[in-house]
């Protein structure tokens, strides 16, 4: 009988001795490889969805959780995740998975199978105008300034934008430009022989529209203006700048000379000098500084030829946006494209700068860059298969980007886990633009028949919140 106890007390001290520091190992996200009897470190997955609820697979085997939830215990290596929801498209995901690390997937966005389909204004449209940074959208029937529908997109809300009896009821619409925060826009129009720019500043129930033409001796270059003064403009040409005050019908000829590079930013005007120097000053233009003048700017690669929109969001950054495709910064590489970028934004509260060419989008991390002083930017292209890219919109939390390529407007999801998801939304008119709310994340356009349609693409953050707590 005592053998026998010894030999269950045995027993027993030997399953401890093997299980206790498999479970130990087990518990602090290791295991051990069952062919070669090597300890590996296994990693995790972390996934939430937009919708919550989401069926989650691994391969082939199915989850006992659903969104969101954490796969833990995962052996190193490539995994193919999908999520699935009634209703809701199917997102795949290849993720690799490291030793001690986790992948998360964070608000993975669910696309419905069809989208519910809002027409604010009935009628054809041609065309439309975003505002960026007001509550308008300009929706035009035909080429001609009469045709044009305000919509407020906040309220919802349209009406005629000119009486039939305002002069420039008929008058021709060539283009139209605007600066995102600004309530002015220009317009430039007009017969063959007789080409006009028209200075409109939305006030009321009625635009304010000024003939601006006399101002310009020669047509200029460009025209700029500080978002928060709708009173002065700007008249780029190609080593000045004429300044022009249209409340006082004045105009100051070379007002700044020897430039060949301007930008605004929080009430101060950024230029670019001849001798490609940086200085800045407020409206009233008495305490310009240098600006930059530490830097190490590689200033053999900016062309004395070339006229560049300045970008400055902060103290620290600068970005430059040449006539000719170019885009450089401030820090090194300097040189982020040589030629090719059509557009440009820079997300603040991300730290990141998207810009396009014709068939690429592409993401810079800024302060990744900067902290490392590497002289190597870190750029990832989220779409490289466009075609004619007009048009890419941040969404407010920086996980989206909406694009306009050829007519077609796709939802980029950027995922700094993975490869990105381009979702096809919809077809537009052809040569038409669209305009996305970050805020409210509704997208308009002009479908292909010239119907003003509206679309929630991405939830209101408060209805992100309410079902990030449903599903929590």
């Amino acid at each position: 009988m005592l053998i026998l106890r010894r030999i269950i007390f045995y027993l027993f001290l030997l399953i401890y001795l093997i299980l206790c520091p498999a479970l130990l190992l087990y518990a602090s996200g290791y295991i051990i490889d069952p062919f070669t009897r090597e300890v590996e470190r296994t990693g995790l997955i972390h996934l939430s969805s937009l919708p919550p609820g989401a069926t989650i697979y691994l391969e082939h085997s199915r989850f006992i959780r659903k969104t969101p939830a954490t796969i833990d215990q995962l052996r190193p290596g490539s995994y193919r995740v999908t999520l699935t929801l009634p209703g809701y498209r199917e997102w795949t995901q290849a993720v690799r998975v490291k030793p001690g690390k986790a992948a998360a997937f964070e608000k993975v966005l669910l696309l419905p199978q069809y989208f519910p389909v809002q027409t604010p204004i009935q009628g054809n449209f041609k065309q439309i105008y975003p505002l960026p940074g007001t509550d308008f959208i300009l929706v035009a029937q035909d080429n001609y300034l009469g045709s044009i529908q305000l919509y407020n997109f906040k309220n919802e809300r349209a009406a005629p934008f000119l009486d039939p009896v305002s002069p420039w009821y008929k008058f021709p619409v060539l283009s139209l430009s605007h600066q995102e925060n600004s309530r002015s826009f220009m317009v430039y129009g007009g017969g063959l022989w007789e080409r006009k720019y028209l200075w409109v500043t939305l006030k009321g129930d009625a635009p304010a529209i000024v003939d601006i033409t006399r101002f310009f001796s020669k047509d200029p270059l460009l025209i700029e203006w500080d978002p928060l003064n709708t009173k002065e403009l700007f008249a780029v040409y190609s080593n000045y700048i004429d300044r022009v005050d249209i409340a006082s019908g004045l105009v100051y000829p070379r007002d700044i000379d020897a430039v060949k590079g301007v930008g605004f930013h929080n009430n101060r005007v950024y230029l670019m000098t001849a001798d490609n120097r940086f200085l800045r000053y407020g409206r009233d233009k008495t305490k310009a500084e240098p600006f930059l003048e530490s830097s190490h700017f590689a200033r053999p690669l900016l062309d004395t030829n070339i006229f560049y929109h300045i970008t400055a969001p902060d103290d620290d950054s600068l970005f430059l946006q040449g006539e000719d495709g170019s885009l450089l910064a401030n820090h090194p590489p300097y040189q982020i494209m040589e030629k090719g970028v059509i557009g440009m934004k820079f997300h603040e509260r991300s730290r990141t700068l998207m810009y396009w060419t014709s068939s690429s989008v592409m993401l810079a991390d800024i302060d990744e860059t900067m902290t490392a002083n590497i002289n190597a930017l870190a750029v990832k292209t989220i779409f490289g298969e466009g075609q004619d890219i007009k048009q890419c919109f941040w969404s407010g939390d920086a996980f989206h980007i909406v694009c306009n390529d050829n007519d077609r407007v796709y939802l980029i999801e950027t995922e700094p886990q993975g490869s990105d998801h381009n979702e096809f939304i919809t077809q537009i008119r052809k040569g038409s633009s669209i305009f996305f709310s970050n805020e409210a994340g509704d997208l308009y356009f002009l479908d292909e028949q010239g119907g003003f349609q509206k679309i929630q693409l991405i939830p209101k953050e408060s209805v992100v919140d309410q079902l990030l707590n449903k599903g929590a």
